[in-house]
């Protein structure tokens, strides 16, 4: 018997085999079992981190925990585990000391229950602590007397009702403040809708308002201000559903712990608290053998850049700022966000005294329908989709993240965009005639309400091992048409560029349309059976560059956005492409300044970062609910099968 029909009848009777063994849906029977290394923290764990680092002296009163999460074993390790062995589990956590203004990081040892490691971080504030920030941001700012006098001129009389939520002010910091923690004051009265007009920057730290603008009340504001009646409905509208569920019977994918089976794909998934949703250990299986893709996929930073000059404090950093898997805390829609008989998944959490706190479907798994496969006149099939997804509400925008696996070997990335546009009050009730020829920060989607145009930047951060973690190489492709002569005689021709990426500052590239613009990671040391490397083209949907001006805040502090494509080499701190800390760091964090060495990415372990760019100049039929936008990028094999994958598939 050959080895790969070995491989063959192995894998078929353990499929067997796991299908007649008891459901290992269960928490309890997951956890019965020595977890994976690179399952996510379970609610034990998170609750020993913290026991641990009261027990070391390093939590007090004024202690917060801003992200408690695995820290990963180091990838080496990981890609030789195989089950039965044993390695360290490990949590990483970030605290903030609000009586001493400290940022700290810690590593806990899960296993022996002690603290690893302890540092703090000079100047550096971590990301938002919703019920602190507000809190102490709305308590300071209602004791000012400039404040309530401000109030008063805008005609508001109920001012204990005004709502005012404390948002980070990120890398628009005043340089006297550096070091402190800041807040901006977003502001909302129902007789006078959004607050915008009076500007109000608290330093936490100090407790005290260190900046005050007011821009005036026009007449009409004051005349006219009350702001139109909302849905304010924001529950689910179809049925209440499970915490978690198992998939349906008969399915086509199995599930054991964090570990999906379908078809020929095989990966992992967690649910991280600063960048949601992400992909571990992504392979293929071939003749018997899985080859790797992906060992690491996941959200790396984002940020909302508004087009209104009046708006460019509001530039949030959703992932580094908010954190994209704590505000996945509100449950999945049952049967709306994901199908009814998709798998659901719970997540843990914690909350900023470090209690951990159950997500309720968190994460939904599902098969779907994915139109026609492939055809040649009546020979045809039809395609599924497997389909990894996950929401997040920050502020009014709701985000989803669909990982969507098909049957051709293509993994491609979903980001859909829906929720409420943040609106403001404005005097016109109807666009004026010749509007083509006025500057227009904003459109009207109701009478007297102008939604800013914006941007939305993603940045994925995609830990490619094309058949192997070692010899990797980045080419990047473009098309060319030749000039017309003795070997183009008809003018008809048109080649395929192929240049290789050799260091990192020439790795830092953009989109261009015109010449088909793609890049492929190649294995240099394996090829298919037609002699040509074995490889995964990254492959663009839609796509923007940035307005902002070049010496702007925005592309100084969140510089990830002036390429689509940087290029790294694997090294396991560069995590965040814009820096671990967003709030009151320098300029040029993250990306900008690790490929500033210029280091080789040639025949080694290579990361990709992919930054996605959506323009968005609002429409009257998005309001008062957006209908959701969808944008993304895809991972083609490119000479990784020698034929079509999904031709000979059952």
């Amino acid at each position: 018997m050959s080895l790969r029909m070995f491989c063959l009848l192995v894998g078929t009777l353990a499929a067997l085999l796991s299908l007649e063994q008891p459901s290992c849906w269960a928490e309890a029977a997951d956890r019965a079992v020595a977890p994976h290394p690179l399952d996510p923290l379970s609610k034990e764990e998170l609750a020993a981190t913290v026991a641990v680092l009261k027990t070391a002296g390093k939590v007090a009163e004024s202690t917060r925990f801003v992200l408690i999460h695995l820290h990963e074993p180091p990838k080496a390790k990981v890609l030789a585990y195989r089950p039965g062995h044993v390695l360290p589990r490990q949590a990483f956590a970030v605290l903030y000391d609000w009586a001493s203004n400290t940022t700290s990081e810690a590593i806990v040892d899960l296993d022996g229950k002690k603290l690893v490691s302890w540092k703090n971080v000079p100047k550096a504030q971590p990301g938002a602590l919703p019920d602190d920030d507000h809190r102490k941001a709305a308590d300071i700012v209602r004791a000012d007397p400039r404040w309530r006098e401000a109030m008063t001129k805008r005609g508001i009389k109920e001012i204990e009702k005004v709502v005012l939520s404390g948002c980070p002010i990120g890398p628009y910091a005043p340089a006297c403040t550096a070091g402190r923690r800041l807040a901006f004051l977003a502001m909302f009265a129902r007789e006078y809708g959004p607050i915008e007009d009076l500007i109000v920057l608290v330093d936490l730290t100090a407790q005290k308002i260190v900046k005050l603008q007011d821009k005036g009340v026009s007449a009409w504001r004051r005349k006219h201000g009350a702001f139109p009646p909302l849905d304010e409905r924001d529950h689910g509208t179809g049925p209440e559903g499970p915490p978690s569920q198992p998939p349906p019977k008969g399915a086509r994918y199995q599930v054991h712990g964090n570990e999906v089976h379908w078809g020929h794909w095989r990966f992992r998934f967690a649910l991280h608290p600063r960048v949601g949703l992400v992909l571990y250990t992504v392979g293929y299986e071939d003749e018997g053998a899985v080859r790797p893709l992906l060992y690491r996929a996941n959200l790396s930073e984002m940020v909302v850049p508004y087009g209104d000059p009046n708006w460019v404090i509001l530039c949030p950093f959703d992932a580094g700022e908010y954190g994209m898997g704590v505000y996945a805390k509100t449950p999945l829609n049952y049967g709306v966000d994901a199908p009814k008989d998709a798998a659901y998944f719970r997540a843990w959490l914690h909350d900023h005294k470090g209690t951990p706190l159950e997500v309720p479907r968190a994460i939904a798994l599902y098969e779907r329908d994915g139109g026609v496969l492939w055809r040649h006149g009546r020979n045809a099939r039809r395609a599924r989709q497997l389909v990894l997804s996950s929401f997040a509400r920050i502020d009014e925008y709701d985000y989803g993240f669909n990982w969507i696996f098909h049957e051709d070997g293509v993994l491609e990335m979903e980001v859909l965009l829906t929720g409420r546009m943040n609106v403001k009050l404005v005097e016109r009730k109807e666009d004026a005639e010749g509007h083509e020829k006025q500057a227009s920060f904003g459109h009207l989607v109701g009478p007297h309400l102008e939604a800013p145009n914006h941007q939305h930047f993603f940045n994925f951060r995609l830990d490619l091992d094309v058949d192997g973690a070692e010899r990797n190489s980045v080419m990047e492709l473009n098309t060319k048409k030749l000039p017309t002569g003795p070997d183009n005689q008809y003018g008809n021709a048109f080649v395929m560029e192929e240049t290789p990426l050799r260091r990192e500052l020439e790795a830092r590239r953009r989109m261009r349309g015109a010449t088909n613009r793609t890049w492929k990671v190649v294995n240099t040391c394996v090829s298919n059976s037609l002699g040509q490397p074995t490889g995964y083209m990254l492959v663009p949907g839609e796509n923007s560059i940035p307005h902002a001006a070049k010496e702007s805040f925005l592309r100084r502090h969140a510089a990830f956005v002036n390429y689509h494509l940087w290029v790294t080499p694997y090294q396991p701190e560069e995590e965040y492409a814009a820096g671990a800390y967003v709030n009151g760091s320098p300029p040029g964090e993250g990306l900008p300044k690790w490929t500033s060495a210029n280091r080789g990415i040639e025949d080694t372990d290579v990361v990709l970062w992919y930054t996605l760019g959506v323009t968005h100049v609002p429409r009257p039929e998005e309001w008062p609910l957006m209908p959701v936008h969808r944008a993304g990028f895809k991972l083609v094999p490119a000479g990784f099968f020698p034929r079509n994958p999904a031709y000979s598939q059952p």
